[in-house]
């Protein structure tokens, strides 16, 4: 299909607070939902489960799945509006630049991690889930250490952004210390694969290690999830243009070296998402 003229088609957000309101909604969602599916189907107990134990088996394995894909795109989504808005307020730093690229890569592994695990469950492929698992936790622990920075980097000495940042800096330590306490308990808490495991036993090991282990992992999601929720207070005040230019495709065109020049404009104004 050849046009004969340019196309634009503009497409424009006033507000963006949704976005990371989203994600974090999402996610408590699914993790509300499939717990409440998994302990109604008596799939596991009441008390503190894991969370990939709720959506191990289907029914609930099929919302685990749909619900942790959606929240990947979502969070990818929100990472990548920060990333533009951070590149429009810290152009000349060099260091915030570096950090802004680096936070990105994080935030990628971590939708990464999130996608695999919800498609290699737990029930059927316990090593891989776990490794996507741990690549989840490990890079949005990662991802939020670099944006508490950012937030004091990038802060004015205003109140608000110096609470901002402070919350920021509080929720990412949680997640660091409950991660590590996830870590190390679930060591001494092995999960037992059928038929060795009972109601009695489904674990190997410590009671007290087990239950420290689940909360550590509920604390961890809460936390993260939290920090991105957070990015509410700057979206508001960010507006997003996205600018889609439809050229025509000729070979002569081409062949004669003509160049067709779009115009460029900023994804973000500098001016609006400031903090």
């Amino acid at each position: 299909l050849l046009l004969n003229r340019h196309d634009e088609v503009r497409m424009r957000w006033k507000s963006l607070a949704w976005l990371p309101a989203s994600t974090a909604g999402a996610m408590a969602v699914t993790v509300v939902g499939c717990y409440l599916m998994a302990v109604h189907q008596s799939h596991v107990p009441a008390w503190l489960p894991y969370i990939s134990d709720c959506g191990a088996l289907p029914r609930e394995s099929c919302v685990f799945s749909l619900g942790v894909s959606l929240v990947a795109l979502l969070l990818m989504a929100s990472a990548m509006v920060r990333f533009l808005q951070i590149r429009e307020l810290c152009r000349g730093n060099r260091l915030c630049t570096v950090l802004n690229a680096v936070s990105l890569g994080f935030a990628t592994v971590t939708v990464i991690g999130c996608l695999f695990l919800a498609a290699f469950q737990q029930q059927k492929h316990f090593g891989v889930h776990d490794f996507f698992a741990c690549c989840a936790f490990v890079g949005g622990c990662c991802y939020a250490s670099t944006e508490a920075v950012l937030s004091f980097k990038l802060g004015n000495a205003e109140c608000e952004d110096l609470c901002l940042g402070i919350m920021r800096s509080i929720l990412t330590a949680v997640g660091v210390l409950s991660g590590l306490v996830m870590a190390s308990m679930r060591t001494f808490s092995t999960p037992l694969a059928p038929p060795y495991a009972t109601d009695e036993k489904p674990y190997l090991g410590s009671y007290g290690a087990h239950i420290s282990s689940v909360i550590a992992e509920y604390l961890l999601v809460l936390a993260l999830f939290a920090f991105v929720a957070t990015f509410a207070i700057e979206f508001h005040r960010s507006r997003l243009q996205v600018l889609i230019t439809i050229v025509p495709f000729s070979g002569e065109a081409e062949s004669s070296g003509e160049q067709l020049v779009a115009e460029r404009r900023p994804i973000t104004s500098a001016n609006d998402c400031s903090s």
